[in-house]
């Protein structure tokens, strides 16, 4: 879960880190001509702020949801890793 949680929390980081270091080249890509859209409607000034604050909207949702995960599968692989223990202390005793 701790795994998980500091990897989401550093993708985010650089996602933000790339996002305004190229926003200018980023805005011709297809994949944001959705957000350009948006951006165009919202009537809002400033792109930058803009993207910023729509990608921070969706960052707590992405967290928990990674940390979630991070958990599930943690907690999935601890119990199989205890029942093969278990498993093999059997077969020897």
């Amino acid at each position: 879960m701790v795994v998980a949680f500091a990897t989401f929390a550093v993708f985010i980081a650089l996602n933000f880190l790339r996002v305004n270091l190229f926003l200018y080249e980023l805005t011709d890509r297809t994949d944001w001509q959705s957000m350009m859209m948006r951006f165009r409607a919202s009537g809002a000034e400033s792109l930058r702020l803009f993207v910023n604050l729509d990608s921070l909207r969706g960052t707590p949702f992405k967290i928990v949801a990674a940390t979630a995960f991070g958990a599930m599968f943690g907690l999935l692989g601890g119990t199989l890793g205890w029942l093969m223990r278990a498993q093999a202390d059997v077969r020897t005793a």
